[in-house]
């Protein structure tokens, strides 16, 4: 009788777990087709958007009601591109600063990398991003950028910018040099900006005009850090009316 009532004991705690079991399957089946469901109905109607693994499994986790352990294992077995999403996701960042309202800001790899790690990337994925970046010809567009924002941009200000963007000096001076920046044209709206303080303060009242531009070109090369052919120019061009 005894072991009657242990083997039916036992059966009914493997019939549970049996069951248990697959009730667990079930809801994590139905938690990866929901988040892919979610994932491309929201691309489709977003579709220059990206989705992030933690915005998938928000959705799932309050929407949809799910627990996080299940919302996560979903999240990490569905068929979603991650990469493709990652890949925009990147973009979005690298071309808002490229082309928009922040010139002093940049974000560099390691932001880059935090980013996509914070909003639920896998590593093997944010890892491939940061590979498939051109680095060099980011911060090229950058140097550009900065040089179009502000109207008397010079190697000392860029620098000062670029520090955090250039590995090592010869990076550096590639970067300041290999950008398209115009910097006769900013040597030159250096100079006519300098000129206008210089020939309204007392200090250089007694100064004739070519000792005063003497002392501008000596400022453009020694402070700001234009080259002599790039000071000379400006010098030679400058509004003195």
């Amino acid at each position: 009788m005894k072991k009657t009532l242990v083997f039916l004991l036992v059966l009914v705690l493997a019939v549970v777990f049996t069951l248990s079991f697959a009730s667990c399957q079930s809801e994590e089946e139905a938690a990866i087709k929901d988040a892919e469901a979610f994932a491309n109905q929201y691309l489709t109607d977003n579709p220059n958007e990206y989705v992030t693994p933690n915005f998938v499994a928000s959705h799932l986790m309050d929407v949809l009601g799910y627990s996080e352990d299940i919302a996560t294992h979903a999240v990490e077995n569905c068929s979603i591109d991650w990469q493709e999403s990652a890949n925009k996701y990147a973009q979005v960042y690298l071309t808002y600063v490229a082309e928009f309202d922040f010139p002093a800001g940049w974000w560099t790899a390691s932001d880059i990398q935090d980013m996509l790690y914070n909003d639920g990337f896998f590593a093997d994925t944010v890892d491939t991003v940061m590979a498939n970046i051109d680095w060099m010809a980011q911060s090229k567009e950058y140097v550009l950028h900065l040089s179009d924002f502000y109207y008397t941009f010079n190697r000392l200000d860029a620098v000062a910018h670029l520090e955090n963007v250039a590995a090592n000096e010869e990076t550096l001076s590639y970067l300041l040099e290999n950008s398209n920046v115009d910097w006769e044209m900013h040597a030159l709206n250096m100079a006519n900006q300098l000129w206008r303080e210089y020939s309204m303060d007392e200090y250089y009242a007694d100064m004739s005009a070519a000792e005063l531009l003497s002392d501008i070109k000596v400022e453009l090369t020694s402070l700001w850090q234009f080259t002599e052919s790039e000071a000379q120019y400006a010098i030679s061009n400058v509004t003195t009316d």
